[in-house]
C-alpha cells in the first residue's frame, strides 16, 4: 500500500493499529478466525468503539481500514 496508493508511513501505522485493535476485539469475543467475521461482528465493534467515545470520524476511518483490508484479503482468495 505504501507504493501502490502512495500512503505515508504514518497512515500505514494508523491502519495497522486499527487492524490490531479489531483483531483483539474479535479474538477476545470469539477467537480470531477470518471465517467468523460477519457484518454483525463489525457492528458490535462499532458499538464497542462508540461506547468508548471514539469520534464518528475515527470510527469511519477504522471502518475504511477494514474495508481496504477485506478487499485485499478477498482478492487474494481469487
Amino acid at each position: 500500500m505504501r507504493y501502490e496508493r502512495n500512503y505515508s508511513i504514518r497512515t500505514l501505522k494508523t491502519y495497522c493499529d486499527d487492524l490490531v485493535q479489531f483483531e483483539r476485539f474479535v479474538f477476545c469475543s470469539e477467537g480470531f478466525d477470518m471465517r467468523t467475521i460477519t457484518s454483525s461482528v463489525i457492528r458490535e465493534w462499532i458499538v464497542f468503539l462508540m461506547d468508548r467515545n471514539y469520534s464518528p470520524r475515527s470510527v469511519n476511518r477504522k471502518l475504511s481500514t477494514l474495508r481496504s483490508f477485506f478487499d485485499i484479503y478477498i482478492g487474494m482468495d481469487r
